[in-house]
């Protein structure tokens, strides 16, 4: 995944972070957000942020113009890439609810904001 360039290279027409490089970010910033908001479950922020944007592996990053044009199917993505897997769950309780972002968790890693991190 490290070599996968994102898509908004394109838009912003210089380096972005790769996928890994923004996952990590993502959970430092949901982490201490999460503290913020005294959350609990911090496992849970971290392994909601961990796999966030993990169907991109197989359906690419796609900016805003490229969206408006293609639907990625990034939950049958998802789904094969867990399947048979001792992560299996993580695909089935952890993507689901950051998807539908009605808890706090999903909110935080999210954003309300609707795009998402």
């Amino acid at each position: 995944m490290r070599n996968l360039p994102r898509a908004w290279t394109q838009i912003l027409a210089c380096d972005t972070a790769s996928d890994p490089e923004h996952t990590f970010r993502v959970m430092f910033l949901a982490l201490m957000l999460a503290r913020m908001e005294k959350v609990k479950s911090e496992e849970k922020i971290l392994k909601m942020a961990l796999v966030h944007d993990i169907a991109e592996a197989r359906t690419g990053d796609h900016h805003y113009i490229q969206s408006v044009y293609i639907k990625a199917d990034e939950e049958t993505a998802a789904k094969h890439t867990f399947a048979g897997t001792v992560l299996e769950d993580l695909q089935n309780e952890i993507l689901k609810e950051y998807e539908e972002r009605k808890t706090v968790e999903a909110k935080i890693v999210k954003g309300d904001g609707g795009e998402g991190a």
